[in-house]
């Protein structure tokens, strides 16, 4: 398997986990803005899409500004170990 497989297979995982455990039935305060944190407290956070893994900031800042022109109302780049994740919000 290659890094982006491996990375999006993880965060599937963390995000199955986090819904059985019933971790985001907390109601309003899951609903927090996402944490410069891990990819687990992003996801638990719940308001944003994960769209791919970049391998520098430019290209995930490309990608974010090509999301707000097609319809999404915010983009995040986050440092993470294999590069910038890029999440956006609708």
């Amino acid at each position: 398997m290659t890094r982006k497989p491996i990375h999006r297979a993880a965060l599937a995982g963390a995000a199955l986990t986090l819904g059985l455990t019933g971790a985001l039935a907390a109601g309003a305060a899951a609903v927090a803005a996402p944490s410069e944190g891990t990819a687990v407290s992003r996801v638990a956070a719940g308001a944003g899409r994960y769209i791919d893994l970049y391998e520098s900031y430019q290209q995930c800042q490309g990608g974010g500004e090509y999301f707000l022109r097609h319809g999404e109302s915010a983009y995040h780049c986050y440092d993470v170990s294999g590069g910038w994740e890029l999440w956006v919000w609708g």
